[in-house]
């Protein structure tokens, strides 16, 4: 299997230690997760902004997918050009020649000097330097071309694939792919859907979407999870995402008050938009020490 073979050498590579560590059952080591980067100092799913990223600590690379009309996968979050460069309508109704020489935005929304990048570019100028997050989302109708652009630039033990509503248990088996499913456990459909890959599948992990709010179930499918060797992840993003706690709220008013409770319920991958301000806190804490190299 790909996870067993990835763990059965020695890690080489800095991707390598991280998929040991989480892959190690008793590490504390708490993982960041960089939404789209570094997007607060570069252009948001930019090369740039995945190089600062690394350079600040994080341990996953966070990218969105779209693809052009010419069937050119391509690193942006929205279905529409619009928001992101200077272009206007649909990625899937232009080809990709005419999306490459445009510059991204800014996050204040002006205009870089820094060019759309393709999937297979950003893969190359981050190979070996952490994990890669591919968000589903929009992304799931391509799954089969990212996961064999990933095996074909041996990087299928550092992509993560997350979520993707056509993805199941025999495939993912198939595939043998790193995989975290996005779920809930505040209603029984949520419910059923953990407990279908805890028996089916060793997911790397899990994005437990909360609401606003954490509850008791949130709290016994976060125990299960860990006891069946896998991570619960929460994005801090927005209060409706990680159960009322947020970055900004964690700027405001402290890491202790808002990262703090996350921790405690065994949280052990945040997904956030200020990786700088939790890093600083997880070190603090003693929670960003992976086994040294031998």
């Amino acid at each position: 299997m790909l996870v067993a073979s990835a763990s059965a050498r020695q890690p080489r590579t800095r991707s390598e230690r991280l998929l040991a560590e989480l892959r190690n059952p008793k590490s504390k080591y708490v993982f960041v997760a960089a939404h789209r980067g570094d997007w607060r100092n570069w252009p948001e799913n930019s090369i740039e902004a995945m190089h600062s990223a690394v350079a600040m600590g994080v341990d996953i690379l966070e990218i969105d997918v779209a693809m052009t009309k010419d069937s050119v996968l391509i690193v942006m979050h929205d279905r529409k050009l619009d928001r992101t460069t200077r272009m206007k309508g649909y990625v899937k109704d232009y080809l990709w020649k005419d999306i490459c020489t445009h510059h991204l935005r800014t996050g204040s929304g002006s205009s870089s000097d820094i060019l759309v990048p393709t999937l297979e570019s950003l893969f190359i100028a981050c190979k070996d330097m952490a994990i890669i997050n591919i968000d589903g989302t929009n992304a799931w109708p391509y799954f089969e071309e990212i996961y064999e652009m990933a095996k074909r630039l041996d990087m299928l033990d550092q992509v993560l694939f997350k979520g993707g509503r056509g993805i199941t248990i025999d495939y993912l088996k198939e595939h043998q792919m790193l995989y975290m499913p996005i779920v809930g456990a505040s209603s029984p459909r949520g419910q059923k859907a953990i407990e279908m890959y805890l028996a089916g599948y060793p997911c790397i992990g899990y994005e437990m979407c909360m609401n606003r709010k954490v509850t008791d179930d949130d709290r016994i499918y976060f125990r299960k999870i860990l006891e069946g060797g896998s991570l619960p992840m929460v994005s801090t993003l927005w209060r409706s995402s990680g159960g009322g706690y947020s970055d900004d709220r964690a700027a405001l008013e402290g890491c202790d008050k808002i990262y703090g409770p996350l921790l405690d319920m065994g949280t052990r991958i945040i997904q956030t938009d200020r990786p700088a301000l939790l890093i600083d806190y997880l070190k603090k804490c003693g929670l960003r020490k992976m086994k040294e190299k031998k």
